[in-house]
């Protein structure tokens, strides 16, 4: 399984990169008040990444993690491949992994985890609480050509992209680029190994029920490939609406 998917639909331009962050434009940690659930790991545990000097650096994405049982999964699941049954055993999302990208980072150096938490903290301080609704199955980039079915999400006040476009000026401040592109919020449910055609299927009032989100926690995950897919872990969350949450 790969890197999550990009939230931004393309426009004919690269994948986002990052550059060089110029020292003048460091934001300091003093600048910002902590949003996160609880107080963050010690330092020497690297937010949950064991990183030895010398290591690659991590991958990382901001998300919105979408809480839902495994039945649910199980029956949309059932219901797509009953449609299109080539899809039954392609690579599909763990439960636990399933969320809303707001920005894919690339790989970020451990040391500048702060400067990343930094630039949220900024962002989430002024945030406000939303709802996200599912509408519909999604192929994507097309139906005859799919790669991936992602379900796509409503913003009905328009909170998420509000948040999503936020979220990239601290970030662009402190040295990471993205292209400009038109925010879509969607979950990637499957992952194909070689292009197929995909359906494209309306979402049931249950689906809506399930895997709606509101008010939502967003997190800073980090992502490691493995032989058996990738494996993510949330490095720190904040609560969205600019209220800090009970400590302790």
């Amino acid at each position: 399984m790969g890197p999550p998917t990009s939230p931004w639909v393309p426009c004919g331009s690269a994948w986002p990169t990052r550059t060089a962050r110029p020292p003048s434009c460091a934001p300091s940690r003093a600048a910002a008040p902590r949003y996160g659930l609880g107080p963050p790991p010690p330092r020497s545990t690297s937010r949950g990444v064991t990183i030895s000097s010398g290591e690659s650096p991590v991958r990382c994405f901001i998300g919105i993690p979408v809480p839902v049982d495994e039945g649910a999964v199980r029956e949309l699941k059932a219901r797509i491949v009953d449609v299109t049954p080539g899809w039954r055993d392609e690579k599909w999302v763990p439960t636990p992994n399933l969320h809303v990208t707001l920005a894919f980072l690339g790989d970020v150096d451990d040391d500048r985890l702060d400067v990343v938490e930094s630039a949220i903290d900024e962002a989430m301080s002024s945030s406000r609480q939303f709802t996200l609704v599912p509408t519909s199955i999604e192929p994507r980039p097309s139906a005859s050509r799919a790669s991936m079915l992602w379900m796509a999400y409503d913003d009905p006040d328009g909170g998420c992209s509000e948040l999503a476009s936020s979220l990239s000026v601290p970030l662009e401040r402190a040295g990471f680029t993205f292209e400009r592109r038109r925010f879509v919020p969607h979950l990637t449910l499957v992952r194909a190994r070689k292009r197929r055609r995909g359906p494209r299927l309306d979402c049931t009032a249950a689906e809506r029920a399930r895997f709606g989100v509101s008010d939502p926690v967003v997190s800073l995950y980090s992502s490691r490939l493995s032989p058996g897919g990738a494996s993510y872990t949330r490095l720190r969350s904040w609560e969205s609406g600019g209220v800090p949450p009970a400590r302790g």
